[in-house]
């Protein structure tokens, strides 16, 4: 039976001695017995559950082709498939502190645990990372395909300010099925990815009806692995209104998280702005976005100065997001304006990049390198010295800036038609 098998009449040409050699090398065994065989190894927990040994032939075996500066790396490889084979056993293990690596602004590397302090006179920041948190809804099925308009204006006044080096990462939310809970959209296979590559994230975000919760979105946006001392954005792209859950904790966690690490939300809304003392919605429909305080109209395409005058006049939306917004010196846009004529459309996407690229990062961070689920490691950073927060609690709706009902009134939408996209240089 087995003669049926048989290809050739030749024999195996090949002399070589193909058994492969025993390490030898002091540090490599030295390595491998010290994470699979030693009683101090940080792996030991899980030894009575996942036998070792095959792990121990695995590292040896890794190590037959590493240089001496490769040995410790390949330790990690084999620490990760053992680690997971225990996570299927129910034992959790942290990842061995050496194999967690967190990149400096200068390329040096910082370990599990190691914490830093980065100024902007040591490592002036020229780095950005860009979050655009989007909600696969009908009302921003118009809105969508033009968003990397938006990202390339910000690519380009990010560059003009010395920011060479700007990533961008996309959060979809309350889409059908999967797409309904807040989730990553990848770009070429990764999280964070040029702007070239942004493109194919958005043409990914299917429109969907699942229930929204831009709180949830937020707060997912912010486990995203970000690089230390960079400028964090957020752009919110949303048309559900924002509503706190029963004890607030949600909104107060959220602030905090915006406030202690700088990172600046921007809101880009389905909603047009009502003025007090405008009779007709003429007025209103001249302003593309706010701030803090100033409002912003197409007068400011050449130079964003803001209108103080104007912005006293507005009544903000009462959105539970529109005040993290502002607070963390971010904006409330309308997307509403994306429906306009092709002059109006294009000053708009110009004036609100001019405002998300004027924020600045934090000029002093403290920065701790940790260990996330997957072993992987991630800079956490928070300002060096925190704006004094007391308790948290809700914002104050006062009727001098907020409508005096919760309902948002938009005047009349035009006619749902695909924008045209404007031509590439």
């Amino acid at each position: 039976f087995a003669s049926e098998w048989e290809v050739g009449q030749g024999r195996c040409r090949s002399q070589r001695n193909l058994a492969e050699p025993a390490v030898t090398h002091p540090v490599a065994t030295s390595l491998c017995d010290k994470y699979f065989e030693k009683e101090e190894s940080p792996l030991r927990s899980c030894f009575k559950m996942v036998d070792p040994k095959p792990f121990m032939q695995m590292c040896l075996h890794d190590m037959r082709s590493a240089s001496y500066d490769e040995m410790e790396g390949k330790i990690c490889v084999t620490a990760a498939a053992y680690r997971e084979e225990c996570r299927e056993f129910g034992v959790p293990l942290d990842m061995p502190r050496t194999c967690v690596r967190c990149e400096k602004p200068d390329g040096s590397e910082m370990l599990a645990g190691d914490i830093a302090t980065v100024t902007d006179q040591d490592s002036p920041a020229t780095a950005a990372d860009v979050i655009f948190v989007v909600e696969r809804k009908i009302c921003n099925k118009n809105v969508i395909p033009n968003l990397i308009r938006i990202a390339q204006s910000i690519e380009e006044r990010y560059a003009a300010r010395g920011f060479v080096d700007t990533r961008y990462a996309v959060v979809g939310f309350g889409g059908d099925g999967v797409a309904e809970k807040p989730h990553v959209v990848t770009a070429d296979g990764q999280i964070f990815s040029s702007i070239r590559a942004l493109v194919s994230a958005f043409g990914s975000l299917s429109i969907g009806n699942g229930e929204s919760d831009p709180f949830a979105a937020l707060a997912y946006a912010g486990q995203l692995p970000v690089r230390m001392a960079s400028m964090q954005t957020m752009i919110l792209v949303k048309c559900t209104t924002c509503k706190p859950d029963d004890d607030n904790s949600m909104y107060a966690d959220i602030y905090r998280m915006l406030i202690d690490r700088g990172i600046h939300l921007h809101i880009l809304d389905d909603d047009d702005f009502n003025v007090r003392t405008a009779s007709k919605p003429s007025k209103s429909k001249r302003i593309f976005g706010v701030d803090r305080r100033l409002a912003f109209t197409a007068k400011d395409l050449k130079e964003l100065h803001g209108d103080p005058e104007m912005h006293s006049q507005i009544r903000l939306p009462k959105d539970f997001c529109v005040p993290l917004a502002l607070e963390s010196n971010g904006t409330l846009f309308s997307s509403m304006k994306m429906f306009e004529k092709r002059a109006v459309n294009k000053k708009f996407v110009d004036v609100m990049a001019r405002r998300v690229a004027l924020s600045s990062a934090p000029e002093c961070q403290i920065c701790e390198c940790v260990s996330l689920d997957d072993g992987v490691g991630q800079s956490v950073c928070s300002r060096c010295v925190s704006p004094t927060l007391g308790p948290v609690r809700s914002p104050d709706f006062s009727p001098a800036m907020y409508e005096e009902v919760a309902e948002r009134k938009t005047y009349k939408r035009p006619k749902t038609k695909t924008l045209r996209t404007q031509k590439q240089q």
